[in-house]
């Protein structure tokens, strides 16, 4: 057995860190069908409910962007993109 200084190393886990653009290249990957989200995280050697989660997330976002672009569509387009720069009434 191992006791010196640095035998604790060997014993922690190495997790490997995914960039945001790896996610989403994942994800992108399951959404058409096709193939199983399991099968492309093995293949990926990513966990495959880290992949169902980045996979919510991606498409929560997705709806949330799609409310919002139906909000700015709806406005009058005098009043799109531009900031409200209401004053207010200073108290006497």
């Amino acid at each position: 057995m191992d006791t010196g200084p640095n035998s604790w190393k060997s014993n922690t886990r190495k997790y490997r860190r995914s960039t945001p653009d790896e996610k989403r290249q994942i994800v992108e990957e399951t959404l058409p069908g096709g193939r199983s989200v399991t099968e492309i995280a093995r293949s990926r050697e990513a966990n495959v409910n880290q992949v169902f989660d980045w996979r919510k997330q991606y498409l929560e976002r997705r709806v949330q962007r799609q409310i919002a672009s139906a909000q700015r569509s709806a406005l009058p387009s005098g009043l799109q993109g531009k900031p409200s720069k209401k004053k207010r009434a200073r108290p006497d």
